[in-house]
């Protein structure tokens, strides 16, 4: 079905992915939504939606006042906001194109939906701030990340399976509905170019934590920050020690898997440009 095809009315599935999921409205991708100068200021108001302003924008928070459930009870109104009416994420685009199928989509969507319970569950042991508005998904995790709370063993004993939940579930939002940047892209087929002729090595700052079950998380202790690996990348990433090539790590992964699909170096590519792009490794000297 081409992508007109699936934008006709009659087409229940676009409404089925986006109703299934509603992690662009729950807070879960983003702590606020942009405000258009076209849409209606008294009905913001009316519904009572609070106006935030940020960077010179207006926003309006999130999660959204007008999701009851997975349900947008302002669906049908022809005053909601054009935000609403217009984003689609990464997914969403991905079938409008034909890139995966619908029972795909709706696989991924129950995928982080698992999670993402986990995490508003871990959200409200945590949360102190009582005030009256809900905080978002997007900025706890962020928070999180930033107090230095998982820098302590007995949190991280306490929380772990909670933690790991909060990695996957993050990593999960940046590889299946994020939408990336074209020009962003450009940049980075590039720079995988260049890494397909390099040995590259990790930062020697960052730490590997494995005490996440088969998931493992790097942790940089300057900034904070930390990035979820599944199993395979574990893999990879024991395996840049500058001394390794992006087909020698290839060859080491189809000797201990079972299953190395054929676009494999492209994704350890990929994989190996990302950890790039973060500071998290380099290429070796000659």
């Amino acid at each position: 079905m081409a992508e007109t095809d699936k934008m006709l009315p009659g087409n229940s599935e676009i409404g089925n992915i986006c109703i299934e999921c509603g992690l662009c409205c729950d807070g879960s991708m983003f702590k606020h939504a942009g405000i258009d100068k076209s849409d209606d200021m008294i009905f913001l108001k009316q519904t009572g939606f609070e106006s935030v302003i940020d960077h010179d924008k207006l926003f309006f928070h999130l999660p959204c006042k007008g999701q009851e459930g997975k349900r947008c009870l302002l669906y049908h109104d022809a005053r909601r906001f054009k935000v609403c009416k217009t984003f689609q994420c990464k997914l969403l685009k991905q079938y409008l194109s034909g890139d995966i199928t619908y029972s795909t989509a709706m696989s991924v969507i129950q995928e982080i939906l698992v999670r993402r319970q986990s995490v508003k569950a871990f959200s409200e042991i945590l949360h102190t701030d009582h005030h009256s508005r809900e905080p978002s998904l997007f900025s706890f995790i962020r928070e999180l990340y930033q107090s230095g709370k998982m820098e302590d063993p007995a949190f991280r004993k306490t929380y772990s399976k909670q933690i790991l939940d909060c990695f996957i579930f993050r990593e999960l939002l940046k590889r299946s509905f994020y939408k990336k940047n074209n020009v962003d892209e450009k940049k980075k087929r590039k720079k995988e170019v260049y890494i397909m002729e390099q040995k590259v090595i990790a930062n020697p700052v960052i730490v590997l934590r494995e005490d996440f079950d088969d998931w493992a998380i790097l942790f940089d202790p300057d900034t904070g920050e930390g990035f979820g690996l599944d199993p395979i990348s574990v893999l990879i990433w024991k395996q840049l020690d500058g001394k390794h090539t992006i087909d020698d790590i290839v060859a080491n992964l189809q000797d201990v898997c079972d299953e190395t699909p054929p676009e494999a170096v492209a994704h350890v590519t990929d994989f190996i440009a990302t950890l790039m792009e973060k500071g998290l490794v380099g290429t070796a000297l000659p």
